[in-house]
């Protein structure tokens, strides 16, 4: 393997004495210019010459690249104790164990960089004029809080850059209570590290909110089976209902294979035997456990009847009254396997009884569909089938039904356009489609331009979401995955990079910016991801 390096560094600012480690952060790519990923072994070597001479120290250490980036730790097998940065000129020659020296070798230099508490690397925030006054080498990673920018140093200047991840997970949008899961409150409005605990790695994740999304938090399962939550403390499963800035496992001893937030009251998991469990609040039978009142339940409450579970979605809303209710559909096959319980308004259940609530699973069958998956939103839910057609029903207004009217439906009403569907998901008053040929079609509401079409125009109808043509990335007119939040929704194109439109006060839609987004606008950095979730006012995404 040939490649070359960016970023090399480094020692912190105020470093004087002689350390025992320090982070080396770079990137390698082939000679064609496409980032290597996966594991390396990398050869690290100092010699006080930049070409020639003597080797002083070196280690070999494994890394993880993703998207070519990487970030190590020098010093943990041969200690640099020995050496004195203080008065010696050192030069870092970096070899990937069977390939050949990536030159030239770079001057040791102090940097802007900081450790963070999960071994990656937080930039330090500068103004353009602090930035460009810096005494630094190729490598160097800043966050500019005049452009808005996350920022890295090259031989060519300063270029916007997404600093490299030692989980893979990433948030942005609204921080308060720890939403993030970023260890702190601060809102973010680009990508920032969650603080996953050290050796984790995330498999599937889940976003959601309450007090109209003032009180976000989220969830998600890693490569073990554990589960872990953070953010609003009263959808933390831990028994507790205090606030957590960071992920905690929460597993209550399961070995979990999915995890659902809803917009507010009712968090939901399927373990990998299939056994479905909710927690969060009771209000109108939403946790599916028989019992009926306004408790909340801090641990895992598992549903009522012998059910196996391939997936469950909850919905509902925060507001003057507490609405909530679950849909799944069962691992049947060839038979009537889609559910709904919890509060009826509007129809939501799609069993034709609008007003009559049910307090377990097996009493909210909804007859006459195989389904795929079934996705509420705050007033309306929507599902596709297993031969892809597409059906929403509850509260009709806006349009966001998507079968030609504004009328509330107590029964899955078709929706309109003859396409066959990946997957349909409904937010608080608009939906949006992944078709099979990879097209996103939304309908609904359209005031926070949640329809992606630069336009506020609501629409009863499917409405193809526009191609961002005129973005100088790119122009993604196939897509691979949906979500939809609360009033925002996102995508991944075919090269896995994330793109969001609608509501974005927060910074929920990640391009360094609070404002609404018209049109598909990308979010800032070069990260692929390959799960991700949208909440009321926050973003996540794991990353490939």
């Amino acid at each position: 393997m040939r490649g070359w390096v960016v970023a090399a560094c480094c020692l912190p600012v105020a470093a004087l004495a002689s350390p025992t480690t320090f982070v080396h952060q770079g990137r390698l790519v082939d000679t064609l210019g496409a980032p290597i990923e996966g594991q390396q072994t990398l050869l690290v070597e100092l010699y006080t010459q930049p070409t020639g001479g003597t080797r002083v120290w070196h280690e070999s250490d494994p890394a993880t690249l993703r998207d070519g980036y990487y970030a190590i730790q020098l010093g943990d097998t041969n200690p640099l104790d020995t050496l004195n940065f203080g008065t010696t000129a050192y030069f870092l020659q970096v070899t990937p164990v069977g390939g050949s020296p990536i030159l030239p070798r770079t001057q040791i230099a102090a940097v802007p960089v900081a450790l963070s508490v999960a071994g990656g690397l937080q930039p330090t925030a500068v103004t353009t004029t602090q930035r460009d006054a810096l005494q630094v080498q190729p490598g160097a990673v800043v966050y500019n809080t005049t452009e808005g920018q996350l920022q890295t140093y090259t031989t060519s200047g300063w270029s916007t850059l997404a600093a490299g991840s030692s989980s893979g997970s990433y948030a942005w949008g609204r921080g308060a209570v720890g939403g993030l899961g970023t260890g702190d409150t601060a809102s973010r409005n680009y990508p920032t590290e969650i603080a996953v605990p050290g050796g984790v790695r995330f498999e599937t994740i889940t976003a959601g909110g309450y007090n109209h999304g003032s009180e976000p938090g989220g969830c998600a399962i890693d490569t073990a089976g554990r589960l872990f939550c953070w953010g609003r403390g009263n959808n933390v499963p831990d028994g507790e209902s205090e606030d957590m800035l960071a992920p905690k496992e929460v597993s209550n001893g399961l070995q979990w294979r999915d995890v659902d937030m809803g917009f507010g009251l009712v968090t939901c998991g399927i373990t990998v035997s299939g056994v479905g469990y909710c927690w969060g609040r009771e209000d109108y039978n939403g946790l599916g456990n028989g019992l009926t009142g306004s408790d909340w339940f801090y641990t895992p409450q598992q549903l009522l009847g012998n059910i196996s579970w391939k997936t469950l979605r909850p919905g509902g809303r925060y507001n003057d009254a507490h609405r909530a209710w679950t849909c799944g559909v069962s691992t049947a096959v060839g038979e009537d396997n889609g559910y709904c319980w919890g509060i009826d308004s509007y129809g939501v259940l799609g069993n034709g009884s609008a007003g009559s609530n049910y307090n377990s699973p097996e009493t909210g069958l909804i007859p006459g569909f195989e389904w795929q998956d079934i996705q509420p939103g705050s007033y309306h839910s929507c599902g596709v089938t297993v031969s892809g057609e597409g059906y929403c029903w509850g509260e009709g207004g806006s349009g966001r039904l998507g079968y030609g009217s504004t009328g509330d439906q107590q029964q899955p009403a078709l929706v309109s356009g003859g396409h066959t569907w990946q997957k349909i998901e409904a937010g608080e008053a608009h939906s949006c489609g992944l078709d099979d040929a990879g097209a996103i079609w939304c309908w609904g509401d359209s005031s926070q331009y949640q329809l992606g079409r630069g336009t506020t125009t609501d629409s009863s109808v499917p409405v193809a979401v526009t191609d961002p043509s005129s973005d100088p990335v790119g122009n993604p007119t196939v897509w691979t995955d949906l979500r939809v939040g609360y009033q925002h929704s996102c995508a991944l194109d075919s090269e896995y990079a994330m793109w969001c439109w609608g509501r974005g006060d927060d910074g929920r839609q990640g391009d360094l910016g609070s404002g609404e987004n018209g049109v598909p606008t990308r979010v800032q950095g070069e990260l692929r991801f390959r799960d991700f979730a949208t909440g009321i006012r926050q973003t996540y995404g794991i990353q490939r």
